[in-house]
């Protein structure tokens, strides 16, 4: 069994685009974007097995879950008049993952 303190580089990106009144994003309202990206610290969880196969070989496998997180960014408007910029919705993005890792080792 293993646990402990997991930390790394993290992304998100949201685009809205309703192509109502024209092409994205220099006259339509119903354009938006936005985005994320830092470095999280979070806890990770996780076991494995090894057994002899031969000799001194030794196979294993681990698995690892992780969990960074979560977190709200702001969404807003690509209009080039009028409220550009402007907030119009928030998206949530939840950081965390699944990690497989087989190996073969020799003992010397």
């Amino acid at each position: 069994a293993s646990g402990g303190l997991a930390y790394g580089g993290v992304k998100a990106s949201t685009n809205v685009n309703v192509d109502v009144a024209g092409s994205c994003p220099a006259v339509n309202a119903f354009c938006s974007i936005g985005s994320l990206s830092g470095t999280r610290v979070g806890w990770t969880l996780g076991g494995g097995v090894e057994s002899i196969i031969a000799g001194n070989w030794t196979a294993r496998i681990d698995y690892l879950y992780f969990d960074l997180g979560r977190e709200s960014y702001p969404i807003v408007s690509t209009v080039t008049f009028g409220p550009g910029g402007t907030e119009v919705m928030r998206a949530d993005a939840k950081f965390s993952g699944h990690i497989v890792r087989a190996g073969l080792n020799y003992r010397f």
